[in-house]
């Protein structure tokens, strides 16, 4: 599956320790490659959508002189949109796509003069995906369960940070963004 979403988070800080997330966004587009082993690959559109996401994280361990933070975090996700089988331009059929994701991620990295914070992430994750096409509906799944993540967050100003993360082995993802604080 490859797609593209644009998402909005809110952070509500419950103490120094830990936190709960809300987002909800759109899901602008993408495809979605079928294959059971048997039949050819069938390649499908997703249209737009939308996605959602509840988030908590504990903060395990503070970031001391010689020792780097450590955050947990459990994620339920799901999303959903409209399909339509390859060629897009032909007769294709039309159904939908959903997706649950359920995903637990541990997070270690440094802040360095209160300004740069590069982390090293690994969440494991399942889910059940289905998808519908002419009364027809196929569950479905990851084929790794995990992800290996770098990532680096940047405070540019006050209350104003920029943050990146790339996922280049098995589930793949790249995520860049702007963070607002009050």
């Amino acid at each position: 599956m490859e797609k593209s979403s644009l998402v909005y988070v809110s952070s509500f800080v419950l103490s120094d320790r830990f936190e709960l997330d809300l987002a909800a966004g759109s899901l602008l587009g993408g495809s979605l490659r079928l294959t059971d082993g048997k039949a050819p690959t069938r390649i499908r559109s997703l249209g737009p959508g939308w996605v959602g996401a509840f988030s908590a994280s504990w903060t395990v361990l503070k970031q001391d002189r010689w020792v780097p933070y450590v955050i947990l975090s459990a994620t339920a996700g799901a999303t959903g949109t409209r399909t339509r089988a390859e060629p897009v331009n032909g007769p294709g059929s039309r159904g939908s796509f959903y997706g649950v994701d359920f995903r637990f991620g541990a997070t270690v990295g440094e802040t360095f003069l209160d300004t740069l914070s590069p982390y090293l992430a690994l969440r494991l994750f399942g889910g059940p995906v289905l998808d519908t096409e002419s009364g027809k509906t196929l569950l479905g799944s990851d084929k790794y369960h995990v992800q290996p993540a770098i990532g680096a967050v940047v405070l540019v100003g006050r209350g104003l940070d920029i943050f990146a993360e790339a996922a280049p082995v098995l589930e793949r993802s790249f995520t860049i963004g702007l963070g607002l604080r009050r």
